[in-house]
Order: C-alpha cells, then structure tokens, then sequence
C-alpha cells in the first residue's frame, strides 16, 4: 500500500513517517536466523562490521550501539532486500530518485539489557561527508518495537533547525548532549515521541531527524533491518572516515554516487503520487520528443540517469525509439498502468 498524500506531507513537515507491512514471516524468519548465524560466525563474515560500533572502529564520533553494519555488500539474503517492491515503491515516495542504498545494518537489543539505549542524534553528523542532507532511512521491525523493548523515538520537526556542530563535537557518552546545542529554537518542544512498529512494518526518517532510543526491559530481543537510502542526487562532498562505511573515494570530490542502471516494473501508485511524478517530467519529455539535442544538454541527476536509461525502456505497448524516455524520479512513463521503481544498488 503506497504512501497518502497526508503521509508523504508528514514526512516532510514532521521529519519520519510509519509504513506498511513490507516483510512476510517467512521473509522475516529467514532474516532472523541469518542474523544468528552470522552472530555466531556459522557463516563468514568480517569481524570488523560486527559488535559494539565503539570496541570495533577507532573512529572517532560514533554512537555506542551493537550492530551489524553493510550486510547487503556480504550477505546474499540481505541483498534481496534491494529489490523489495514495497520498499522501493516506498523509498521513490519520499526519496528523489533513483534511490540508492548508502549503507544497512542490524540492530540487535538483547532481552533484559537496559544498556542497549541509543543517544539522541542525526544520522546526516555521520554522513557529512556526502551531500546534500537528502538522505532517509527504512527502518524495518523483525521484532515487534515497543516501548517497553526499546523502539525509536523522535523530535517531530526537529529536522528542519538549523543545527551547527561537528561529528567530533559530540559527547556521545550523554544521551542528552544534541538536546542542549545552538539551532534548536527558543521554545520548540523538545518531547519525544515513541514510534512502536509492528513486525514486518516499517518507519521512515529523514536524516536529520532527532531520534534515539532507550534500553530494552522485557525478555525477547528487539531486532531491527535499518536500509539508509540516498536520493540520486548525492554527491561526495569528502573522504572517508570510518571504515565500517562505504567507501566514498571511488568518485571525484563534488561527483555523483552513481550505483547500477536501475530496473522498472509496474503496479499500482496513487494518483497523485503519479500526477506529481507526470507534471515533473513533462518539460523534460517535450525535450527529447521535440528537440532531443538541446535535451542532451541538460545537466541534471535526473537528465543524465534519464538518458543513461533511455535505450533501456521503452513505453510499454510501444517500440518507437525516440519516446524511450525516464520522467524525473527515474520512472518509465507507463499509460496506462502506474510505476513501481527498484532502488540502486551503490557499488564502491
């Protein structure tokens, strides 16, 4: 089920934004016990990316928090999480596409363990390195988040101040340290909001957004799949810092993170969703149908994954050559069904 119009608005005004279902249960129990085996090293993979993000990297600014970090990259039932219809349809909602995957991990609360708490941050201090603060999450319960076991919280609206610190700046041994810096405004209220998500479900959240979580209290763990998603407009603004992360040097300073050309397939959208994506595409449509050499010098993301693709795809029930083209979010035009996308792969 897509996004409403009254959803999508939340998301951009309040900063996250609770989804549907997108994981079956016999999806989430295979992704349950590939966790464990990779936990307990039945399956190879690297020590580095798995524990305490503190004890395994000598990065400085990091959360303390147990993780499993760029599974996809290693782990071949992670990375059919990438073609997720529900996800990608989801993710090309929010997110100007095409969507790629910057980074996932697992988070692992273990029962009765109230040390598991997560301080108050933004993904994007962590992320700085590439640009612009675009980017959102997927977070995905493999357990039901509860209060009681520890599920996020925000700061609705929190996304939108003008924050000025550094990732070195952060205190990261009190939870509370973002609450008290320069840019939040006078008087903005500061409760947070708990966002419980049932197993299977999924939540997203802007990069900027507030958010932590507390400690889980009962006696079952709380598992969570966490997709960080880039729009198609990211560019590496600098180096790499931890080496936990992608790695970001394989473009130039100031170029695209570009990933594979991306797939298409159809389904049902809403319509609104679909006259946006229709009234963003038209100029650039009218280009190549009309004047397809001033249309090859249009120098945007969009236009240059749009012309990458344009001998790819094809209108569906039609073979002319010159109507192949990719509306702005990288959807082929379908008439008359509507589009669902597949988000990038990011290959460093």
């Amino acid at each position: 089920m897509p996004f409403t119009d009254a959803q999508i608005e939340h998301y951009k005004t309040r900063g996250y934004v609770a989804g549907p279902r997108v994981l079956s249960d016999g999806q989430i129990e295979e992704l349950k016990a590939r966790i464990e085996d990779i936990l307990h090293g039945r399956v190879p993979f690297p020590r580095h990316l798995m524990g305490e993000t503190v004890e395994q990297s000598r990065a400085k600014g990091q959360l303390p928090s147990v993780k499993v970090v760029n599974i996809f990259r290693r782990d071949p039932l992670f990375a059919t999480l990438i073609d997720n219809k529900a996800i990608s349809a989801l993710a090309h909602q929010l997110i100007a596409g095409p969507v790629r995957m910057w980074e996932d991990q697992m988070i692992y609360k273990p029962p009765h363990d109230e040390e598991t708490a997560l301080a108050w941050h933004q993904d994007y201090t962590f992320w700085d390195h590439v640009g612009p603060a675009d980017l959102g999450t997927c977070w995905i319960a493999l357990d039901d988040a509860t209060v009681d076991n520890g599920c996020m919280h925000v700061i609705p609206g929190s996304h939108l101040w003008p924050m000025r610190y550094d990732r070195e700046d952060a205190v990261v041994d009190d939870p509370h340290w973002l609450l008290r810096q320069d840019g939040i405004p006078v008087g903005a209220d500061l409760t947070p909001v708990p966002c419980e998500v049932p197993v299977g479900h999924c939540h997203f959240h802007h990069c900027q957004t507030f958010h932590g979580s507390y400690g889980n209290s009962t006696s079952n763990p709380r598992r969570s799949y966490v997709m960080h998603l880039m729009p198609g407009h990211t560019r590496r603004l600098g180096d790499n810092w931890n080496e936990r992360m992608g790695n970001v040097e394989t473009v130039g300073v100031g170029e695209v993170l570009r990933g594979r050309s991306i797939r298409s397939w159809w389904c049902h959208a809403s319509q609104a969703h679909f006259r946006a994506l229709m009234r963003r595409s038209v100029n650039f449509a009218r280009l190549v149908a009309h004047h397809p050499r001033k249309a090859s010098s249009v120098n945007t993301p969009q236009s240059q994954d749009c012309r990458e693709s344009r001998a790819r795809l094809h209108f569906r029930g039609s073979a002319t050559p010159v109507r192949r083209i990719l509306i702005g979010l990288c959807l082929p035009i379908p008439p008359p069904v509507l589009p669902r996308v597949r988000i990038c792969r990011w290959f460093n």
